[in-house]
């Protein structure tokens, strides 16, 4: 309710009311001098229609001239009026009040200035008394009395509305002493309140309001009145005339009496019933609550600090918020389930509704809303929905039937077991879902139903068949459940037909293995996890033949050697507590003769669902197999002794042949070298002697010389390399440089470039790696072309065997090796040679093209066995050799 209007008047002083209020009272009695009262009041209603109230609603400013016209319209007008404005009757109630106020306020200030306005205009008594009527008449118009009070007499003169309001008959006398016995209907205590309030208002402002309950004088009629007065004072300030207004507001307390009864009623209904009940405004802001609300949340509607989204559980206020909103744009039923918090701290669960109240004209007024407790329903929905979805998510199929057979739920696994969509099954018989022939089935469904009427269930296995017409079996439990004094069979199967099968075939493994086993000639056994033997095949009852009542009670111990039990003892025990695949040889006592034969025996652990039960195991007869292993031992021990000596003598001859290889050197050289020596002479001092015959023959002399010394001496080194073997790390670039620095002559005269990469280090013989270097740079320079310059790409690279692109040995496949390649673009091979050029004293090419003794590769390959690596050559004519080294890597400092 906001109306600036009538609340403005707050904000002025009695002064500049007053002020204000003259002027309009000039204007008003203007007209009824003018006999023009009628048309002035017709002509100011249509001025205030024309405004409307809502054009002054919220107006900061309001001018004098409002205060005019609303002085000039009569209060019927008003009145007449505000159901255009409001369909609220609180709010009606409201402004009527303030206008009563209004009208009794300035209704005082009309008469009080009467004189002073008209002392110019009017000079004769006859104006002013026929003005006065003429206000009077104004007022009552209005339905406002006057009243005048002097003091000193008693006497009251009032204006005939006011005689009505008091209840007086035509001609009564009308005295304040008669007032004062009426008053509040005699309540004496109420009367001296009303008598202080006046008595101190007069002495702050020279002015009273109040609002009083009087019974009439004469009609004895109980009526609310609203009384305004001033006090006329002389010089000394003492009061010696009261004027006022008096307004009926008999209806006006009794509306507000029907809508406090009314309002009293709701909430003693509301506070009676068991749901919470809450009231809000068309805005949706709360302005009732019940009791059971603040019962239950501790929190009340005058508690500044009250949000309704605390209450609130914080999951269901985003949904609740939107449905609220939603329900207040559109004016619709509102309805939602949230959680609301207890003064404990626990939530519970409500379902909460609304709807909305309407005024004619003015749409949405208020909303009507129940909180109503359904946290057991809540729950117990929550554990039907749990169920439920324990149901659909079993593996087991579910079904629920009448006593009659008629399917009534099935859950989505029993509908996949049988292939049928979900609900196809709802409706019809259970014995559709049998695979029983007529006979069998009525005899089975009989006993089934027997055993359900005596024990009230029934387990085991059925036979039934899908939609598709393929049979399977269920491993079924049946439970008859009294619903209302009917039973309902409730059917829990799981499909066994995989188990069946899985089982048949077990059995079908079973009796092959048994037939397997008892016709085995090897022994085989099976024992328990605690060492007890539970099968052994005949091979073992015709071994122990004798002895088989022992061997059943005693198992293996009564026919194992004495000196093998220990052993046996120990690895078995082992084998049981760390269950593992093991194999041990014993003799074993059996035969008519009782002679021990050795066996070996294994067992491997047997295990079902991951639990140990023991273990199975087989006993091969090895007793022949012995007897040959001592003979091959005996032959290899005495073998191997031979090999010893023979070693010994290999050793000697060795040493021998080094010897032999040193002397015969020795001896050859020499007179190599003294045939050297008189070749030369015989070139320098007789050559003229000779002439060109001789000295061709001399020359001939000298390189057969010299080819015969460079075979011995490569001999001799060839020799070396088979018994040098002393190993340590080498760095093979400073190697290489030492090998060209002996070599810088030949490098020289041949032009030749030599490049190579961060070569590795490997574990060798400096001295054999050394001369393989040797050998293999001589023979690039060796076999390059005469119209080309030579070039040597010496490379490496760490591998290991498998990856490394020659053939190795298994050993070596994980091995890590530096991979040496030597390429030169030389003459070349034909690859077919690529293992010839390794022989001894093979040669591909003549000596008069390429001088040599064939041996140089040979002892390069040699090197390569000494250091258990690889080579291999690759070549292509005129395109140069390549050759692929494999020498055991060094990794360490």
């Amino acid at each position: 309710y906001a109306l600036p209007l009538l609340r403005f008047f707050e904000n002025y002083t009695e002064e500049e009311i007053q002020n204000i209020t003259r002027q309009g009272i000039s204007e008003f009695l203007d007209a009824i001098i003018s006999n023009n009262i009628d048309l002035y009041l017709a002509s100011s209603r249509e001025r205030w229609i024309a405004n409307q109230l809502p054009h002054l609603i919220g107006k900061s400013d309001i001018s004098g001239d409002d205060i005019i016209l609303l002085s000039h319209i009569r209060k019927r007008s008003m009145v007449l009026f505000l159901p255009h404005y409001t369909a609220d009757i609180a709010v009606i109630m409201k402004i009527q009040q303030d206008l009563d106020d209004f009208f009794v306020r300035h209704n005082v200030y009309f008469s009080e200035a009467f004189s002073a306005i008209f002392k110019d205009k009017v000079r004769e008594e006859a104006e002013v008394k026929e003005n006065e009527e003429r206000l009077t008449m104004a007022l009552e118009t209005a339905e406002m009395g006057t009243w005048d009070c002097n003091p000193e007499t008693g006497k009251i003169i009032a204006s005939q509305r006011c005689r009505e309001i008091f209840g007086l008959n035509p001609g009564s006398e009308f005295t304040l002493t008669l007032f004062k016995r009426h008053l509040h209907d005699g309540d004496e205590e109420k009367a001296a309140a009303f008598r202080n309030q006046i008595l101190g208002d007069l002495h702050d402002n020279g002015s009273f309001e109040t609002e009083f309950e009087f019974r009439g004088l004469d009609d004895g009629i109980l009526r609310w009145v609203k009384v305004k007065g001033k006090a006329l004072t002389d010089a000394d300030g003492k009061p010696y005339r009261f004027l006022g207004t008096i307004l009926d507001n008999t209806n006006r307390k009794k509306a507000e009496q029907l809508l406090q009864e009314s309002e009293s009623k709701f909430q003693l209904l509301a506070d009676a019933m068991p749901q919470m009940i809450w009231v809000a405004m068309a805005d949706g802001v709360i302005s009732y609550f019940n009791r059971q609300w603040v019962d239950y949340t501790g929190v009340s509607l005058r508690q500044e600090e009250y949000k309704w989204g605390e209450v609130v559980h914080p999951d269901d206020v985003p949904l609740t918020k939107r449905l609220w909103e939603e329900s207040l744009a559109s004016g619709k039923q509102f309805e939602t389930e949230y959680r609301l918090k207890g003064r404990d701290g626990n939530y519970r669960w409500f379902l909460t509704r609304a709807l909305s109240v309407e005024e004619p004209g003015t749409g949405i007024a208020r909303w009507f809303g129940t909180c109503t407790d359904i946290h057991e329903q809540k729950l117990a929905e929550e554990s039907l929905l749990l169920q439920a979805r324990v149901l659909e998510s079993m593996e087991e199929g579910v079904s629920v039937s009448s006593e009659e057979g008629i399917i009534m739920f099935t859950n989505a696994a029993e509908d996949s077991m049988f292939g049928y969509e979900s609900g196809e099954l709802i409706g019809k018989h259970v014995t559709m879902l049998n695979a029983y022939d007529e006979s069998e089935n009525k005899k089975i469904v009989d006993s089934v139903i027997d055993e359900l009427k005596q024990k009230g269930h029934w387990t085991g296995e059925w036979h039934n068949r899908r939609k598709d017409g393929s049979d399977f079996y269920t491993y079924s439990h049946i439970t008859a459940l009294n619903s209302g004094g009917k039973y309902l069979l409730i059917c829990v199967q799981r499909d066994i037909t995989q188990e069946k099968q899985a089982q048949s075939a077990l059995i079908e493994s079973e009796e092959r293995f048994r037939a397997l086993a008892d016709n085995a000639p090897m022994f085989i056994w099976v024992g328990d996890a605690e060492a007890n033997l539970v099968y052994y095949n005949n091979a073992i009852k015709e071994y122990v033949a004798d002895n088989q009542d022992e061997f059943l009670k005693n198992g293996w111990a009564n026919i194992t050697h004495p000196e093998d039990i220990g052993a046996i003892y120990e690895i078995y025990s082992r084998a049981m507590s760390d269950p593992q695949p093991f194999a041990v040889e014993c003799r074993l006592k059996g035969g008519y003769a009782g002679a021990y034969r050795w066996f070996l025996f294994k067992g491997v652990p047997r295990y079902q669902k991951d639990r140990f039960v023991g273990y199975i195991g087989t006993a091969l007869d090895i007793e022949d197999q012995k007897k040959f292993t001592q003979e091959l031992e005996s032959r290899v021990e005495k073998r191997t002794q031979d090999l010893i000596e023979i070693n010994h003598k290999l050793e000697r001859s060795n040493e021998e042949l080094e010897q032999f290889a040193y002397v015969a050197s020795h001896d050859l050289q020499e007179p190599l070298r003294k045939i050297s020596a008189f070749g030369n002479i015989l070139a320098s001092k007789y050559k003229t002697e000779l002439g060109e015959s001789g000295e061709d023959l001399i020359n001939r002399m000298q390189s057969a010389s010299e080819r015969m010394r460079t075979l011995i001496e490569e001999l001799l080194t060839y020799s070396r390399v088979s018994r040098q073997s002393e190993q340590k790390p080498i760095v093979l670039p400073g190697l290489l440089k030492e090998v060209m620095v002996d070599m810088e002559t030949t490098i020289r005269e041949r032009n030749a470039v030599i490049k190579w990469d961060e070569l590795g280090r490997i574990m060798g013989n400096p001295m054999q790696i050394r001369q393989l270097l040797q050998n293999l740079l001589s023979n690039s320079l060796k076999f390059s072309k005469a119209e080309e310059i030579p070039v040597i790409n010496i490379t490496s690279r760490q591998v290991d065997g498998k990856s490394s692109g020659l053939t190795v040995i298994s050993a070596d496949e994980d091995k890590e090796f530096l991979l040496i390649e030597f390429k030169d673009n030389g003459i070349g091979f034909e690859q077919q040679y690529a293992e010839k050029i390794f022989q001894v004293f093979q040669r591909l090419h003549g000596r008069s093209e390429y001088p040599g003794s064939g041996v140089g590769l040979s002892i390069v390959q040699k090197v390569i066995e000494n250091h258990k690596g690889y080579i291999i050559a690759e070549g292509r004519p005129g395109e140069g050799a390549c050759f692929r080294i494999l020498l055991p890597l060094y990794n360490g400092d």
